[in-house]
């Protein structure tokens, strides 16, 4: 499957599913949003800039949100904007979405990092993004890139949601925001990342730094196949030739529903490991891998996301056979969905430091000899 340029094209409608987004037959669905533009109450959303408030742009909160096409333009920029920071000190951007009723939420997809708050249960409106007494922040779980996932408490109710970010230099833009009805969870922090190869570079002033696999669970850096040594070429053979693997997996079974990518892939098989226990799915051979073929892809924030049927997995693999910069293939954020239904949220603890099996081992004892 391709991620071309006309799909990238369908960035402005991304998230439209409900109202007219085409999904090709025998696919799987994105999943549900949770509201639609008539659950929006525009008089009492606001942006606010250092406490101050203006009304939002016409059309600016539901297009944040993924409900409409059309965006509003500020100073060359689509979508909703609270200003920019021109100064060394810093500037608090607030935007502030109300809805008519409460709403409930199962999870929220946030393509900037900005911190997200929700009125406490005593608040009563107008909500005031002043008071630190009426809000309650949510807890995202740790360690994510950029676009993270937040994932929400059972039959959690809200009747608005305040996004913040505080900086002092830059243009504050709020898009690329989803609110689904299903309890989503990033469970790629939890997991175990492999590669086929690693490319480490050699800056001239600089110590080498590998691009790890490793580096996309911890949310430090990006993953790189190859690229060029000290003789400025790259000896790795092109992509149709000799594809690059990258593999992400678990100690147990976990039922996925999808992924997200920042990559520069552009021919890709995705396969999930149907293999015995006690494997490392890095290392399992090709009768192990069931190749996921009903996928449905979406553009949202930097990337794109992957929806496929629940599948019921230890492990899964990207064969990536072409890429913009073949055969160099890059990616630089990741996540891996799960419907957690009822079930509750994973913590915040990262599996990928630790290695994916450990085998019981005793050591002789050692004894010292007496000189002679």
């Amino acid at each position: 499957m391709k991620h071309t340029n006309w799909l990238m094209g369908l960035a402005l409608i991304a998230g439209l599913h409900h109202i007219a987004f085409g999904i090709p037959p025998n696919t799987t669905p994105p999943p549900e949003l949770a509201l639609v533009v008539a659950h929006l109450d525009l008089s009492a959303s606001g942006t606010f800039v250092n406490g101050q408030r203006t009304a939002p742009p016409t059309n600016g909160v539901a297009f944040s949100l993924g409900l409409t096409a059309t965006a509003p333009t500020l100073a060359g920029i689509q979508g909703w904007s609270a200003g920019a920071a021109n100064q060394n000190k810093p500037v608090k951007f607030q935007y502030l979405v109300a809805f008519t009723q409460p709403r409930l939420i199962g999870s929220i997809f946030l393509g900037t990092p900005f911190q997200v708050a929700v009125p406490k249960d005593d608040a009563r409106p107008p909500y005031d993004p002043n008071n630190t007494n009426q809000w309650r922040v949510l807890t995202v779980l740790k360690p994510q890139p950029a676009t993270r996932l937040i994932s929400l408490p059972v039959d959690f109710q809200t009747p608005a949601i305040l996004f913040t970010e505080t900086r002092t230099q830059g243009r504050s833009l709020l898009a690329n925001v989803r609110l689904y009805q299903p309890r989503l969870a990033n469970l790629a922090p939890l997991g175990i990342a492999n590669a086929d190869s690693e490319y480490t570079a050699h800056p001239h002033q600089a110590p080498p730094y590998t691009y790890r696999a490793r580096s996309l669970i911890e949310a430090s850096g990006a993953w790189q196949n190859a690229g060029p040594n000290n003789e400025k070429r790259i000896t790795h053979a092109p992509l149709d030739v000799a594809p690059s693997w990258f593999f992400l997996s678990w100690l147990e079974p976990q039922p996925l529903v999808g992924l997200y990518l920042e990559d520069n892939i552009t021919k890709f098989e995705l396969s999930s490991y149907a293999g015995p226990a006690g494997v490392n799915p890095a290392v399992a051979p090709e009768k192990d891998w069931a190749r996921i073929r009903q996928l449905t892809v979406i553009p949202a924030a930097g990337g794109r996301q992957i929806f496929f049927p629940s599948t019921l997995t230890r492990g899964l693999r990207l064969k990536i056979m072409d890429s913009a910069a073949n055969p160099v293939a890059t990616i630089s954020a990741l996540h891996a969905y799960t419907d957690l239904g009822t079930a509750p949220a994973p913590e915040s603890t990262t599996l990928g430091d630790h290695a994916p099996f450990t085998i019981p081992y005793t050591l002789p004892e050692h004894r010292r000899q007496r000189p002679v």
